[in-house]
């Protein structure tokens, strides 16, 4: 695990404490194939277990070649979404390291030109791809009608430039949020490196990819959904239909793909990581900031409160106010457009859409809270335990780190999406009521494993200083994340229908409505919709970061899309 505590010179440091560092450095990358090897075989033993505890789950060769056929196509959208992603991260890269480093030299115009980053980084990085999808469609196919909506090739113009048209939509929902998240993982460290020139510059290109690959869970599930929007023909389609049809022996070949998939992604991340510090190993800890930047930090933080403090009050409003607006059928109001009584218009069942969106909104936060106080009641303990353990930077103390992680990484082998649809298997097979304390408990069961890793990682990037503090910085933040990827979570549950169901409006319930509305139901609707499911995710993300702000790292934060 990445560690960015500052060592100290050979000369200062003595000569076991050396011995012992250097040690911990080369055991690094093979301690961590080995169990993320006995992590991946945990991982297929559990599915394993699952399948042959439910009935007719028997894979048929029918299915694995099925699997086979799709298969291609959905590594052609990776692989191209991956190669433009690292692209860009690239790019984001570059232009937060300057902005950086004259934020060190410059304070004033530097603070405000990363103010300005972090609003542009987050907002890439937190409108899940399931989202931007829906927008680009009614952009780009329904209103400018440049490329079409969905397929993988026309049926009567099957030829290299179709083909190129319908990828265009797909990838660009793809590229933001993994690319982000790589840039702010590797900049920090970038900046803080006690490394100059080639060697600076090295360390940095080979965290972000750890950073990249370590994603390739995140991507996956990102894939799934933007498979399913795009009616694109490859396997995270194939499995959102074998969940909704209870077609069994389809799902288990395409989640042990998946595993196969992730796993190697994983493998290359330590690798990267690892080659990373041999790069740069003495990163210097940052210098004590001046009067000026604490004044801009603590800006920061009161800014991240006001936007808190609107998605509460707004979260408030569409508890009291939207309840029965919300599932008010008006026959005679179908598919209307804006009014001063239905200011976003109505759907074609004739419902206000403005209360389904607010009153789903809220549901949706307090399903999100209600799982996020689970998980950071379990997550914090054990995160803080592996952390501390990983600061040590001692070959024991990072491999009894590593038996700590050992069940969130064996659960990472699986995407949050495709963890929540095997046990939402589970539950139909076994004809198990879906209350909203199950919907609850399933998010939590789906986001622990990044949100321990998550834990993980903030407290290895955590300065020295006050114990107390650190503590209660990581705990919050840690609350904030666990919060943002529940209402992710919820929300695409709700969309795949399995989340909480009608007559109970969410906010991913609604979307998903939307979605099939999409060329009927009025196009200010369809983006109002998306813009609450984005400000409410950008506030948790951004309010988690500012609480980091002085930590040595930022790769906590690719976590929650591993």
């Amino acid at each position: 695990m990445e560690n960015p505590l500052q060592i100290r010179a050979d000369e200062q440091m003595p000569s076991s404490e050396q011995k012992q560092t250097r040690l911990a450095l080369w055991l690094q990358f093979p301690r961590r194939m080995v169990f993320l090897l006995l992590a991946g075989g945990l991982a297929a033993l559990g599915i394993m277990l699952v399948r042959n505890a439910l009935p007719g789950t028997q894979i048929s060769s029918q299915g694995i070649e099925e699997v086979g056929l799709r298969a291609g196509n959905t590594f052609t959208l990776l692989w191209i979404a991956f190669a433009l992603s690292l692209l860009l991260s690239l790019v984001t890269l570059t232009i937060a390291y300057f902005v950086l480093r004259l934020e060190a030299r410059s304070k004033t115009g530097g603070s405000i030109l990363r103010a300005l980053g972090r609003l542009w980084i987050f907002a890439d990085t937190t409108l899940p791809a399931f989202a931007l999808g829906l927008l680009l469609i009614w952009i780009f196919a329904i209103r400018l009608e440049l490329l079409p909506p969905a397929g993988m090739f026309s049926p009567d113009n099957d030829n290299p430039a179709d083909r190129l048209r319908h990828l265009i939509l797909p990838v660009l929902a793809l590229v933001f949020m993994p690319s982000g998240l790589s840039a702010l993982a590797a900049a920090r460290r970038m900046v803080s490196s006690g490394q100059k020139g080639f060697r600076r510059w090295a360390g940095g290109i080979l965290r972000l990819l750890a950073a990249m690959f370590r994603q390739t869970g995140g991507i996956l599930c990102a894939l799934v959904m933007v498979e399913f929007l795009f009616a694109w023909p490859g396997i995270g389609r194939m499995a959102v239909g074998a969940v909704m049809q209870l077609m069994l022996p389809v799902f288990f070949p395409v989640a042990f793909v998946f595993g196969g998939t992730i796993l190697i992604g994983r493998l290359l991340s330590e690798l990267f990581d690892w080659l990373g510090r041999f790069a740069d190993p003495q990163p210097a800890i940052p210098p004590e900031q001046d009067m000026r930047l604490k004044k801009a930090h603590r800006t920061w933080i009161i800014f991240t409160l006001v936007l808190l403090f609107i998605v509460i009050i707004f979260t408030v409003y569409g508890a009291l106010a939207g309840g029965e607006a919300a599932n008010a059928v008006d026959p005679g109001q179908r598919s209307a457009g804006p009014s001063p009584e239905h200011w976003l218009g109505t759907d074609p069942m004739g419902r206000d859409l403005w209360a389904r969106i607010a009153h789903g909104a809220a549901v949706t936060s307090g399903v999100s809270a209600l799982s996020a106080i689970l998980v950071t009641l379990v997550a914090f303990p054990f995160g803080l335990l592996a952390g501390w353990l990983s600061r040590k930077q001692r070959w024991w103390a990072d491999l009894l780190s590593d038996l700590v992680l050992l069940p969130a990484d064996a659960a990472l082998f699986l995407p949050a999406i495709g963890m929540v649809m095997l046990i939402t298997l589970w539950l139909a097979v076994g004809r198990v009521e879906r209350t909203a304390v199950m919907v609850i408990l399933l998010t939590a069961v789906a986001i622990l494993p990044r949100c321990t890793r998550f834990m993980t990682q903030a407290w290895v990037d955590a300065p020295d200083g006050k114990v107390f503090k650190r503590t209660v910085k990581t705990a919050l933040a840690l609350f904030l994340a666990s919060l943002l990827i529940a209402f992710a979570t919820c929300t695409i549950m709700s969309i795949l229908g399995i989340g909480l169901q009608p007559p109970v409006a969410t906010l991913g319930g609604t979307l998903g409505e939307l979605m099939r509305y999409v060329a009927t139901v009025s196009g200010l609707s369809s983006g109002m919709g998306i813009l609450v499911l984005w400000f409410y995710l950008w506030t948790f993300q951004l309010a988690a970061e500012a609480l980091l702000d002085g930590w040595l790292g930022k790769s906590a934060f690719s976590w929650l899309n591993s």
